[in-house]
């Protein structure tokens, strides 16, 4: 009997372009965000989920807007860990199967609101993220809301 399984690991960035992959991976070897200056808000979501699974702080720090609010990796790992790495994992995994990935019409040229949506059922559920600009890539406020 053959117990050979041919699915493969879910990955929220399974789906892009070979060149972005390979950028993402560069990122993570050289913790160089340059690396993701190409990358749209929507592209940014999906790297800090696929960063959420097995929490990689080094990363999630650099693609956080801080605005100051973190100036040490090490506060960020305590708010990480007190305040968001419970929602996220649960969205993480809620939304795996997303159907659709958008910017908000309320988003700005300095502002990228992104949703993430998926259906179940006769239910519809929509998480939003803010998406600012620094240091040349589109960076994760953390300002998480339901809609």
């Amino acid at each position: 009997m053959d117990t050979t399984s041919t699915s493969t690991e879910f990955s929220y960035v399974a789906d892009l372009s070979l060149e972005k992959r390979e950028a993402y991976q560069a990122f993570l070897n050289d913790g160089e965000i340059r690396h993701l200056q190409t990358f749209s808000p929507e592209e940014m979501l999906l790297i800090m989920f696929d960063l959420v699974e097995e929490p990689r702080m080094d990363a999630l720090y650099a693609i956080t807007y801080s605005n100051d609010a973190f100036p040490t990796k090490e506060l960020f790992e305590q708010y990480y860990t007190d305040s968001l790495a419970g929602d996220l994992l649960v969205t993480y995994f809620m939304y795996r199967f997303y159907d659709r990935i958008v910017i908000n019409e309320s988003s700005s040229p300095d502002l990228q609101v992104v949703q993430l949506e998926i259906s179940v059922g006769s239910q519809r559920y929509i998480k939003t993220y803010a998406l600012q600009q620094q240091e040349g890539i589109w960076k994760d406020q953390r300002g998480e809301t339901d809609d």
